[in-house]
């Protein structure tokens, strides 16, 4: 029994030691990366840091010798994009737990994370690579193995030369398995818990949003877009935050930016805002953008532009605005040139405006259109004006079509407007560099909506909004906002 029992445990003994110790010399080596892994100070069958150590096809387990092919049917059992499995990981079977060959992402890591000095260590050419906490580690020239297989012939690596490092970890971009590349051991230590607090604030120091992040994190800003109140002659739209977001290693601050858009604020002396008793209590104008009298064509302008031009075509103006969702104020022709409370309908308005009003062909002062008139009795006229493209002095479908843009988009190349003629009418898409007539809308007598709820309205086209009590509400997802953006339901 006594036999029995010695032979058991010395099984067990030799099962425990299938890995070899870590030869001595070896270090774990904490740069202070926020993934905690640790490196080691030599490569893998070196016996200093500044030797090149043994070089090892991808999974194999011994030192490259004649002969060998990673053909082998141990390791034909790789294919895609499979990764190393523990026992043909050359740095754990020859230094045996923790230790193992790095990932693509940890040599990535070590690479962006850590500063890189060329340098010798006993005549050997290669770096000393400093991590964020100081501590360093040599790394002689070469290439370096990692576990990621990219497909049934080439794996991933890193290659350290005069150039500094770069992984190479696209599919396919690898060396083919059978060559010999240096292994460099990693094992993981404690990932760096260490948090630091990111405030945003506005540019008149109001603080939108102060959280905590973890070390090396990347700031995210999860507030509503910052806005900044609209001078007499200034419109302000946000542009995005200073300093450029960086991975946090202290405290920091990040501060909204803004762009500016200089108002023309010169509306015709005899622009009206003419309630036509519409479910919203929407005002629309009694004229276009450029006109100076109701039966005036005004300008055609292309969508996402302020001003008319000489010519009209896809390889001008708003054809080169990349994918835009809806109009911001500071695009809005209606805005910019007649100041607030105006802006450009949204594709919504249009269709309340087709279906909430009676629209009747007619001829005033000269010029062709609709006379459309509110449940209320009061009525605008939209002159029939058609569009322009191209080079030509004449609109196109002049007197016979009417064109009017909205703030919507509706693919990278169309926008949503509104299209007449004397036997119908309809809120449709078509191209953006079409110069159309703009009617501008407006909620109030004054400038009582915020900014903050304009941008709401224009930027959520089929939101609802209504009067009620005297007072203007907008309804987006079941959540209702007041005129100056506050929810309140």
């Amino acid at each position: 029994m006594k036999k029995l029992t010695l032979c058991f445990i010395a099984i067990i003994c030799a099962t425990l030691n299938t890995y070899a110790d870590t030869p001595e010399g070896v270090e774990m080596v904490d740069l202070g990366l926020p993934s905690g892994t640790m490196w080691a100070n030599m490569n893998l069958g070196a016996t200093a840091p500044e030797q090149n150590g043994d070089k090892f096809m991808w999974g194999e387990t011994t030192p490259v010798t004649s002969g060998s092919s990673y053909f082998d049917p141990k390791h034909t059992k790789y294919s895609g994009t499979a990764t190393l499995k523990p026992e043909d990981d050359a740095a754990h079977v020859n230094w045996g737990e923790p230790w193992r060959i790095p990932t693509p992402w940890e040599q990535e890591e070590l690479r962006n994370k850590c500063s890189w000095t060329k340098t010798q260590l006993n005549g050997k050419d290669g770096y000393i690579v400093t991590g964020p906490n100081q501590n360093t580690i040599f790394i002689p020239f070469g290439d370096y193995w990692n576990y990621q297989l990219g497909n049934s012939e080439r794996a991933f690596y890193m290659t350290i030369d005069a150039n500094r490092a770069k992984v190479y970890n696209i599919k396919g971009d690898g060396f083919v398995r059978d060559c010999g590349l240096y292994i460099r051991p990693v094992c993981m230590g404690i990932p760096d818990t260490t948090t630091y607090v990111v405030t945003f604030k506005n540019d008149d120091g109001t603080v939108l949003q102060s959280t905590r992040v973890k070390i090396n994190g990347t700031p995210a800003y999860k507030g509503a877009t910052p806005t900044k109140a609209e001078e007499t002659e200034t419109l302000y739209t946000f542009a995005g935050w200073t300093p450029a977001f960086a991975a946090v290693f202290a405290d920091a601050t990040y501060t909204a930016t803004y762009k500016s858009t200089q108002k023309r604020n010169n509306p015709p002396a005899n622009v009206q805002m003419v309630d036509l008793g519409l479910p919203s209590g929407l005002k629309w104008a009694n004229m276009n953008v450029g006109a100076t009298a109701p039966e005036d064509y005004g300008y055609y302008i292309a969508w996402y532009d302020l001003d008319p031009k000489d010519y009209y075509d896809n390889h001008t103006g708003c054809a080169n605005v990349p994918k835009p969702t809806n109009h911001t104020l500071d695009v809005d022709a209606a805005r910019i040139n007649w100041g607030a409370p105006w802006y450009e309908p949204t594709f919504t308005d249009m269709v309340e405006l087709v279906n909430n009003c009676t629209w009747t062909w007619t001829t005033q002062n000269e010029a062709n259109g609709y006379l459309v008139t509110g449940k209320n009795g009061n009525s605008i006229f939209l002159p029939a004006g058609g569009f322009r493209y191209n080079l030509s002095n004449k609109p196109i479908m002049d007197r016979t079509n009417g064109y009017y843009w909205t703030s919507t988009h509706q693919t990278s190349e169309k926008a949503k407007c509104l299209k007449f003629n004397s036997s119908s009418k309809n809120v449709d898409g078509d191209d953006r560099y079409y110069g159309m007539f703009i009617r501008p809308v407006c909620m109030y007598d004054d400038t009582s909506i915020s900014t903050s709820t304009e941008s709401l309205i224009i930027n959520r086209p089929a939101a609802r909004k209504f009067m009620h009590q005297g007072h203007f509400y907008i309804d987006i997802d079941d959540q209702l906002y007041n005129a100056t953006g506050a929810r309140v339901k």
